[in-house]
């Protein structure tokens, strides 16, 4: 297994169209960059076995809090997709290299975590008794 770490990572600060054509708050987070990945990368979207790992990554988004655990065979198909995305058309149109977010530099936090992954899972933090100090 491997735990991305979740805890610390704050959403970037977007603004989208809204359905009126405004602009409004849409903040991009880690697990949005994941659920983007695996919703438009081929390394989940070509053969059988990334709709699997994609679907089995989506169980587990629904889950993550603290951290996000992945079988390693998925995480290793996340990160290969993180590094170097491969997405066909949607917003893009035909095949491209581009993340989701310019400049793409603001991602590096959710691609360092997704790289970094703990192959233990991150215990919680220990707890002082009222009025000890650790």
């Amino acid at each position: 297994m491997r735990y991305i770490v979740l805890k610390g990572l704050k959403p970037l600060p977007i603004k989208a169209k809204g359905l009126d054509g405004k602009l409004v708050d849409a903040p991009f987070g880690a697990l949005d960059l994941v659920r983007w990945l695996i919703d438009n990368d081929k390394h989940f979207n070509s053969d059988g076995s990334g709709v699997r790992a994609g679907a089995r990554i989506e169980t587990q988004l629904e889950k993550a809090k603290h951290f996000l655990a992945l079988e390693d065979a998925d995480w290793v198909k996340l990160k290969e997709a993180a590094d170097s995305p491969n997405v066909s058309g949607g917003m893009f149109g035909g095949g491209s290299n581009a993340y989701p977010v310019q400049p793409a530099r603001r991602l590096e936090p959710f691609l360092t975590a997704i790289q970094d992954a703990a192959e233990k899972q991150p215990g919680e933090e220990p707890k002082r008794a009222k009025g000890k100090a650790a």
